[in-house]
């Protein structure tokens, strides 16, 4: 009687190719639908921020913008708070704006330029801009955060350099919607693309001319409750870190047209 090891090739006994072959397709199975899954849970919170906020105005839950706190948890589940602040304290002359100051709205937004949210934000508050220009006015203030954004705050120190010269918005577009660098170099490169005068912008940036003015923006911020960026009011109410589109659009249609 032949030994069965004569009569199957060796490490073929029978089912051990299935059974490593079924094991491993089971693991690339469960990793498949974990990344499913995640993608999924993702897109239903984004999709509850949205429907959370427009069903809230809708049902006048969000009457006055009573300052919608637009605040996300851990889990990225948004809470509404009910903070005012003086909006003296925000909408002070000589900001880069864009709008009319007679407009009933005004938006004050704080931003650091190296945060990764306020650029992907610029796209949706500059088509705000333009959308809502006629009955919203926009003020940009400066938040840079030393301790995570080093390049943060000489970026916003050459903003107000170019803002000397009548091209804040451009530099800010540079800044926010272009490639992500803010060295020196790509500083002074950007305000040459833009058609700053390349000495006088070069020698305000050397120089630190507006240092006092980006501290000053950084102080008021932290006054107004400002813990991140980027911070959004409304009138004086606040709104907390970046805010879909959609739910942009209702919060401005429900405040631009009200005294």
């Amino acid at each position: 009687m032949s030994d069965i090891g004569e009569l199957l090739p060796e490490g073929s006994f029978p089912g051990e190719e299935g059974a490593q072959g079924s094991r491993a397709g089971k693991v690339r199975a469960a990793v498949g639908w974990a990344f499913l899954a995640l993608v999924a849970i993702g897109a239903g919170l984004f999709a509850y921020q949205v429907w959370f906020y427009a069903e809230a105005i809708d049902s006048g839950r969000i009457v006055d913008l009573s300052t919608v706190g637009y605040g996300a948890s851990r889990f990225g589940v948004p809470s509404l708070s009910s903070e005012s602040v003086d909006r003296d304290l925000l909408e002070i002359a000589g900001r880069p704006s864009f709008g009319s100051e007679e407009n009933p709205l005004t938006v004050v937004v704080f931003v650091d330029f190296q945060c990764s949210y306020c650029r992907s934000e610029a796209l949706i508050y500059r088509r705000m801009m333009n959308a809502y220009g006629d009955r919203a006015r926009f003020v940009f203030r400066h938040y840079p955060i030393d301790v995570l954004h080093p390049e943060a705050r000489q970026a916003a120190e050459a903003a107000e350099c170019a803002h000397e010269q009548g091209k804040f918005w451009q530099f800010h577009d540079k800044l926010l919607l272009g490639d992500g660098q803010l060295t020196t170099d790509t500083l002074i490169r950007y305000g040459q693309e833009i058609g700053l005068d390349g000495l006088q912008f070069g020698t305000c940036i050397a120089d630190r001319r507006h240092a006092e003015t980006v501290d000053g923006d950084i102080e008021a911020g932290k006054i107004a409750g400002v813990s991140g960026t980027p911070t959004f009011f409304f009138n004086g109410q606040r709104v907390n870190g970046a805010i879909p589109e959609d739910v942009f659009e209702l919060l401005m249609d429900q405040a631009s047209v009200r005294p």
